[in-house]
């Protein structure tokens, strides 16, 4: 009898094993279904907001490039107040190390 109660308890065992195994994957397949459900949902949504985003998004950029020009023109005003080497003043000095290179080399081939 007890290989009949043993044989019992492993047959038992093998049915709720398979049937956790069956919950799993179910419950994997609902997650899928789930999850591609709620993607459509947000890409309709998406979708439906779309010109609205298109719009303040446009608004937004264009507050954004009107405030950065202010700021800009700003900054440029109080750089020239300020004893702040530029561009410009980099530039202007290289032509000027190069010029004076020049007549140095210059002056060197004449001796």
């Amino acid at each position: 009898m007890e290989k009949t109660g043993a044989k019992l308890n492993v047959e038992s065992l093998k049915r709720e094993l398979r049937r956790v195994v069956l919950a799993g994957v179910g419950a994997a397949v609902l997650a899928k279904e789930g999850a591609v459900d709620l993607a459509k949902k947000w890409v309709a949504k998406g979708e439906a907001i779309e010109p609205d985003l298109r719009k303040a998004f446009k608004k937004v950029t264009e507050k954004r490039a009107t405030v950065t020009d202010k700021a800009g023109r700003g900054f440029r005003k109080a750089i020239g107040y300020l004893p702040v080497v530029t561009k410009n003043d980099l530039a202007e000095l290289v032509k000027r190390i190069d010029s004076l290179s020049e007549k140095v080399e210059s002056l060197r081939r004449k001796k």
